[in-house]
């Protein structure tokens, strides 16, 4: 009888968790029930397995009592921890510990050093452009730690490597001396190894040692042993409470196909929380190289739509909070808190592309009509540095508005994941009324407050508030239109703070950056980097800034590649300046003519105040809607009491390049021939190989005929000098009649027009006009200071014949307001089309002696 009246009810109204034996078994049933509601209690349900929703789960309403304490979680709770002395203790444990939280707080992995980074001392050469991707060379005295350990005791060692924007997990396969200078280790990885060679992006990677009992030296540290199952975790005080994840995954949602979704499906007030990262069968990690794509998510549905989570909780997470990924459409994320999370927060769309005349509703990976609004997403990037905010790969129509970001280490809200300018279904998507503040802690590289890829027709970001973006090396942006970037309506943003630039394009296309207020960036205001034609138009801006930091990142664009007109601009205590230009001569260049150097401040624009003779309505400058950013209603009032004595991460100032000098000695010995060079130098293009010469051994020939883009090929060689000293540059070069390239030195490759360079076009050498003879081995030969205040100034360059008669006798001064200070990057960039034929060899960088 009492069956009976349950089954009634199951089957009237619906379900209620206490009812069953398991919380999967709740769902099944709540899915069969004619009112298709599972109500959760206020309590927490530990799973063994991930709960899985398919097609059966059609129309399923789950609801949590909304005081918020219905949670679901994979924790397992550690006790009986023993005092093993020096503020050690130990527990065994039922299963592997990717994180650990101790008293509600997430323990830290031990590392070497403490709070800050190594330097990886040399690359390995390789066939791959950067060097090798599963090898790399450490200082000796860095890496003591590892060699003391015993076989066991290294498998449980992880290496975190960073290269810009990249933050992987690695696991050491081996260790050996052999064959280096007494002072090196070479570093060997299980596969898959790094995702990209560890040179390739960054020509100062970074590392440091992860759990190793000798760095368990810090309070709030812990390291785990795989071998026996046992936690260590140092603390002075009691441990009350302690657990960690076992499962990566709390919550799948999967439908049939993408013509059979699994639909109307909908969450409120639920806590999903501790999930982490599991291994590879090898003990290593999948590595991604952007967007901490390979971490996990504690939610995840694909082959789905009308998919609703309301007021829910996503905390602990080993990666991110949720994914809709494959194939979903029409679904929300609203009034969330995602928080504590180890890479990043929603995750839309998939990694890999359909093809573009597919059906994206039908082609089974693009998702589509999307919103995200109104959540809030902070305290990011825990275990993985590279995690975003908002990360949204190809998809369509979809909405990112009014959420809150801030507190992680890379980028806040990621739109498109197409590099140049093939077709993409991310289009139609909105970027509005987010707030995003206080990322990266001068952690990570070349991100931004909003960051985009590839062609984005009808896409817009309007109304958002952005600030205190940093960087570690470069591209801290508020607004970063990056690689393919096209059809974007960027208007009525106010960015403030953000280390290099309010707005940044880079190889883009017909975007219009419209009535933005961009105030006080520390190294630049605006930039734009490698561009096509009409890359973007810059209008109706008002730009504000002080101190000796320059308007342009590079040179001043020229009008066929950025339009600049109707701005406002002012510059508090120093001239106003564009690239070496001032108001004047930029004007005459056909640049802003209709703009205006007027006096403002924020506060003016933010009120409204019109002054200076009506400046901003001169230029039809409309009112920013500040107030309509972020967060609205009950989530305006949450985030304002969590920001009220919220404590963020201290900006990180450290070295930003190693301390040990790299240099260059290239002779093409180990050079493949009839090859492009692939081990010392990064060849860029297919028009190259080495060949062999009676009298010099091995050489290099660069061919020069028409591409697209006119700036390939090219090549270059990193290396390293920053302590104040004098560097000699030598190589051999014998030049043809058509010989066409541009020769320049840089802090790094990403750092454009900040060091010496001069152009050899048709076989003479431009800054004096000296023609030099063709077909005959020239010596080049020239020195730069390294003194701290400039490094990249050529005092002295001199080009002489093989009969030692000098050519050229020159120096090569810098052209730019903001002057490199180190020198890492020498390099050669071809722009003919005549088919000319170029040789080098011998390429030396070393410190003259």
């Amino acid at each position: 009888m009492v069956k009976f009246v349950l089954f009634l009810i199951f089957a009237l109204f619906g379900v209620s968790a206490f009812a069953v034996s398991s919380l999967q078994e709740a769902f099944d049933r709540a899915a069969l029930s004619k009112g298709k509601t599972l109500k959760l209690e206020s309590k927490t349900y530990f799973l063994d397995e991930p709960l899985i929703l398919s097609n059966k789960h059609c129309g399923l309403t789950v609801l949590g009592d909304p005081s918020g304490k219905t949670v679901i979680s994979s924790a397992r709770k550690i006790a009986n921890w023993r005092n093993v002395g020096g503020g050690i203790w130990k527990a065994k444990v039922g299963g592997d510990v990717s994180s650990l939280y101790v008293n509600s707080r997430r323990a830290r992995f031990s590392e070497i050093p403490n709070g800050d980074y190594f330097f990886i001392k040399e690359k390995v050469p390789s066939r791959e452009r950067g060097g090798s991707s599963s090898e790399f060379i450490a200082d000796k005295n860095d890496v003591l730690p590892l060699l003391n350990l015993q076989k066991t005791e290294l498998k449980n060692a992880r290496i975190d490597a960073y290269m810009s924007w990249i933050h992987l997990w690695l696991k050491v396969e081996s260790l050996s001396q052999e064959g280096l200078d007494g002072e090196s280790v070479l570093l060997k990885f299980l596969p898959p190894a790094s995702c990209r060679p560890f040179f390739i992006y960054d020509k100062n990677p970074r590392y440091k040692i992860l759990n190793t009992r000798a760095g368990l030296d810090e309070e709030g540290e812990f390291y785990f042993d795989a071998a026996s199952r046992e936690v260590f975790y140092k603390t002075y005080s009691e441990i009350s409470d302690a657990f960690y994840p076992a499962l990566e995954t709390l919550l799948v949602g999967c439908g049939d196909s993408a013509e059979n979704k699994l639909k109307n499906v909908k969450f409120e007030n639920v806590s999903f929380e501790c999930g982490g990262v599991k291994a590879l069968e090898n003990g290593a990690w999948q590595t991604s190289a952007q967007g901490a794509t390979s971490f996990p998510s504690l939610v995840k549905f694909e082959n789905a739509e009308n998919i609703e989570f309301n007021f829910c909780i996503f905390r602990r997470a080993g990666g991110y909070a949720i994914e809709f990924g494959k194939s979903v459409w029409d679904s929300k994320i609203r009034n969330c808190i995602m928080h504590d999370l180890g890479a990043g927060g929603a995750r839309l769309g998939v990694l890999q592309k359909a093809a573009s005349g597919a059906n994206p509703e039908l082609d089974g990976l693009t998702s589509g009509r999307i919103e995200v609004a109104n959540n809030l997403i902070f305290n990011y990037g825990r275990e993985c540095k590279s995690g975003i905010g908002i990360l949204a790969f190809d998809v369509n129509s979809c909405k990112i508005s009014n959420n809150e970001i801030f507190d992680g280490y890379y980028t806040g809200i990621s739109v498109g994941w197409t590099w140049g300018s093939a077709p993409t279904h991310t289009q139609n998507n909105k970027i509005n009324f987010n707030k995003i503040h206080h990322l990266s802690f001068g952690e990570m590289s070349d991100l931004g407050g909003i960051y985009t890829l590839g062609s984005s027709a009808g896409s817009e970001i309007a109304g958002n508030v952005i600030s205190d973006i940093t960087c570690h090396n470069y591209g801290g942006w508020g607004i970063y239109n990056d690689e393919g970037s096209s059809g974007f309506s960027v208007r009525k943003n106010f960015v403030i703070r953000a280390q290099e630039g309010g707005y940044f394009m880079h190889y883009g296309s017909n975007c219009a950056v419209e009535n933005n207020l961009f105030a006080d960036s520390k190294d630049f205001q605006v930039g734009l980097g490698r561009h096509n034609k009409n890359s973007f138009s810059f209008k109706k801006n008002l730009v504000l800034f002080g101190e000796k930091s320059p308007l342009f990142r590079g040179n001043p664009p020229k009008r066929e590649d950025a339009e600049f007109d109707f701005n406002v601009y002012w510059r508090r205590g120093f001239p106003l300046g564009f690239g070496g230009m001032d108001f004047g001569a930029w004007q005459k260049s056909g640049q802003d003519k209709n703009s205006l150097v007027a006096k403002f401040s924020v506060s003016d624009v933010i009120a409204g105040k019109i002054k200076n003779g009506g400046a901003f309505q001169k230029i039809g400058f409309e009112k920013l809607e500040i107030s309509k950013a972020g967060p609205q209603g009950l989530m305006r009032r949450i985030a304002e009491g969590i920001l009220k004595n919220y404590e963020f991460p201290k900006v990180a100032n450290r070295a930003k390049s190693a301390n040990f000098a790299r240099y260059v000695d290239d002779d093409f010995s180990r050079e493949v021939l009839n090859e492009k060079p692939m081990l010392k130098m990064e060849f860029i293009g297919e028009r190259a190989r080495i060949l062999s010469d009676a009298s010099l051994g091995r050489i290099l020939e660069v061919s020069d005929e028409k591409t697209t883009p006119s700036w390939m090929p090219y090549f270059f060689y990193r290396c390293n000098f920053t302590k104040p000293q004098t560097v000699k540059i030598s190589f051999k070069m014998k030049l043809s009649e058509n010989s066409d390239f541009i020769f320049e030195l840089r802090e790094n490759e990403g750092v454009l027009n900040r060091g010496a360079k001069f152009q050899i076009k048709d076989a003479v050498f431009m800054p004096t006009n000296a023609k030099l003879p063709i077909g005959e081995w020239l010596d080049v030969e020239m020195f730069l200071e390294v003194n701290g205040d400039y490094a990249c100034f050529v005092h002295a360059l001199n080009i002489s014949n093989s009969n030692g008669r000098k050519l050229v006798n020159t120096s090569i001064s810098i052209n730019s307001e903001n002057p490199s200070k180190t020198f890492g990057w020498m390099g050669f960039i071809f722009t003919g089309d005549s088919g000319a034929k170029t040789q080098f060899a011998n390429f030396k960088i070393l410190p003259n002696k």
